[in-house]
Order: C-alpha cells, then structure tokens, then sequence
C-alpha cells in the first residue's frame, strides 16, 4: 500500500493531489450536511389534517428544525 501510494504520488503532479484532497473534503462536508438534514428532520409523515387541503405544509415544525440546523451550521463558518 505505501509504495502504490509513493508511485502515484511520484507519477502525478500537484494539480492532481490537490484535486484529490478537494473532492475528499467536498464528500466529507456534504455527508455531515446531508447526515445532519436527516438528523434533525422527522422520519415519519405528519397524520393527515385539515392543512392538506388549505395548502399549508403538514409539518411546518421539520422545516423549522431544518432552518435551526442551516442557521447554526452557518453561524459557525
């Protein structure tokens, strides 16, 4: 395993190792922000209720615990 490692990075130049470090870090942060979303936003449906018809959203309280999540997420950057 090492010496593949030491031939691949002898054999590519920077922009290749960069690239590589960059799409590792992208993956990683999306897996929180998405593993984050699923965390805080409920697994089961909202029963059936009078807000179906009018239009509303059935369960407003998972958008407002999504909001909570991106805007903490966000104040911490």
């Amino acid at each position: 395993m090492g010496r593949a490692l030491q031939q691949w990075l002898d054999n590519h130049e920077l922009p290749a190792i960069i690239a590589a470090v960059l799409g590792v870090v992208v993956t990683l942060a999306l897996l929180l922000v998405v593993g984050g979303y699923f965390l805080v936003t409920p697994l089961t449906p909202a029963p059936y209720s009078a807000a179906c018809a009018t239009g509303r959203p059935i369960a407003p309280s998972s958008r407002a615990h999504s909001a909570r999540y991106f805007a903490t997420l966000a104040s911490l950057m």
